[in-house]
C-alpha cells in the first residue's frame, strides 16, 4: 500500500510541475521571454542594418581610391607608349567593358589600337586538336616564312593570327578566311589595319566556381588533364603572338586555380602577364609591361605565380 502511495504522490508531483510550468509559460515568464527574443531580434536587425551601411560606404570609398589610382596611372604612364600600334586579342569569354578598359589605357599611354582578333574555343581547346593538325598545313602556305617542321598546330594558328595583325585584313584575306571557316571557327578578325607592333592579349574576367564543377573536376582526372592541355595548347598559340616586334602581354586573373591565367602561368609560356585585371592595378602596370616586354616569362600581380609586383619602367 505504502509503495502504491508513493508512486501515486510521485505521479501527482509531475503532473503539476508540468502543470505549474505551462502556467508560467503562458503568462508572466511567456511575456519575459518573448521581450528577451524580440529584444535580441532587434538588436540584430539593427547591427545587420549598421554593416550593410558600413559595406556601402567601403564600397563606395573603393571605387573612388580605384578612380583616383586610374587617374594617377594614366597621368604617370601619359606618353610612355607615343607611337606604338597595338592588336588586341581576345579570348572566349571576354567582355566590352575589358575591351574597352584596355584601349583607353593603351590610348591613354600614346598608344593606337589597330586590330581587333577573337579567339574561338578551336583555337586551343583539346577536343579540336585533330581539327587545328588538318587546318595547320594549309596556313603555312600563306605566312611570310615557311614554319619550322617541329612546329606545332596551334603555333602555326598563332603566326596567321600575327601575320593578319601584321599586314592587315584585305592583304591576308586568304587567312582570314580560313581562320573564320563556318564549320569550326579558329577566330573572328573585327579590325586589322595593319602594322601592329605589340599584342595584348585579354583573357575572361575572375570565373567564380561553383560547388558542383568543384566537385566535378576533383572527381574526374580526365577533366583536369583537359584543362591542362588546353593551358598548353594555348601557351604556344600565345608564344607565336610574342614573336611580334615589340613582344606581348596577357591580362586576367590568377585569384585561385579556376583561372584561365592561373594555368598558363604554370605552362612553357614564354611572355609577360599581369594578373589582378581589371583593376585600377593593372591599367598601372600595362605601358610599362608593353614597353619593356620581350620572349621572357615575367608574371607580374599579387596572385597566384606573380613573381613581381610592378614592371620596372626601364628596359
Amino acid at each position: 500500500m505504502k509503495d502504491f502511495r508513493y508512486h501515486l504522490v510521485s505521479l501527482a508531483s509531475v503532473f503539476l510541475a508540468l502543470a505549474i510550468g505551462v502556467v508560467l509559460g503562458a503568462g508572466p515568464l511567456q511575456s519575459t521571454l518573448q521581450s528577451a527574443l524580440s529584444g535580441q531580434v532587434g538588436d540584430l536587425k539593427t547591427q545587420n542594418q549598421s554593416l550593410e551601411q558600413q559595406l556601402g560606404v567601403a564600397h563606395e570609398q573603393n571605387e573612388l581610391d580605384q578612380k583616383y589610382l586610374k587617374a594617377l596611372a594614366q597621368s604617370s604612364n601619359q606618353g610612355m607608349l607615343n607611337g606604338l600600334s597595338v592588336g588586341l586579342v581576345l579570348l572566349p569569354g571576354v567582355v566590352d567593358a575589358q575591351v574597352k578598359d584596355v584601349t583607353d589605357t593603351l590610348t591613354a599611354a600614346g598608344a593606337k589600337v589597330t586590330g581587333q582578333v577573337k579567339l574561338k574555343d578551336a583555337a586551343f581547346q583539346q577536343p579540336y586538336q585533330q581539327y587545328r593538325s588538318s587546318l595547320a598545313p594549309q596556313l603555312g602556305q600563306y605566312l611570310a616564312s615557311t614554319p619550322e617542321p617541329t612546329a606545332s598546330a596551334e603555333t602555326i594558328l598563332g603566326k596567321a593570327v600575327l601575320t593578319i595583325l601584321e599586314k592587315g585584313a584585305e592583304p591576308s584575306a586568304t587567312l582570314k578566311q580560313i581562320l573564320a571557316a563556318p564549320e569550326n571557327p579558329i577566330a573572328e578578325v573585327l579590325q586589322a589595319t595593319g602594322g601592329t607592333q605589340a599584342i595584348v592579349v585579354i583573357t575572361p574576367p575572375q570565373q567564380k566556381a561553383t560547388a558542383d564543377s568543384t566537385q566535378n573536376q576533383a572527381a574526374s582526372p580526365e577533366a583536369a588533364q583537359n584543362l591542362t592541355e588546353d593551358a598548353q595548347n594555348l601557351a604556344e598559340f600565345l608564344n607565336a603572338l610574342g614573336t611580334a616586334p615589340k613582344s606581348a602581354v596577357v591580362l586576367g586573373s590568377a585569384v585561385d586555380d579556376q583561372q584561365l591565367l592561373t594555368h598558363l602561368r604554370d605552362t612553357s609560356l614564354q611572355l609577360t602577364t599581369i594578373d589582378n585585371c581589371p583593376s585600377a592595378s593593372c591599367d598601372a602596370s600595362l605601358p610599362p609591361a608593353l614597353l619593356t616586354a620581350d620572349n621572357s616569362a615575367r608574371h607580374f600581380g599579387s596572385q597566384q605565380g606573380a613573381t613581381n609586383v610592378m614592371p620596372s619602367r626601364i628596359k
